[in-house]
């Protein structure tokens, strides 16, 4: 994850990242949360909300990315792709 940080300089790039790496891994939520907290625009956040939930590990608890988000409408939209 510092990675991201490091490499990704925009967020396309650590989408990108995030694409490569979990075509083999899975994350708990908390990573999740992480991950995506390192995204500088909303809707680049909720891309990989959506991107790494079949990743995640512990779907019980991917309330913990929900935290990352700074408006309910993302929130909502996250919960909506989830509930399908």
């Amino acid at each position: 994850m510092n990675a991201l940080k490091k490499k990704g300089s925009f967020d396309k790039d650590r989408l990108a990242m995030i694409s490569t790496v979990s075509r083999n891994t899975n994350f708990t939520a908390q990573q999740i949360y992480n991950m995506v907290n390192y995204m500088d625009f909303e809707s680049n956040k909720l891309e990989a909300a959506k991107m790494l939930y079949a990743k995640c590990a512990d779907q019980r608890n991917y309330h913990l990315v929900m935290e990352a988000f700074d408006f309910d409408s993302s929130r909502n939209k996250l919960m909506d792709y989830i509930s399908r």
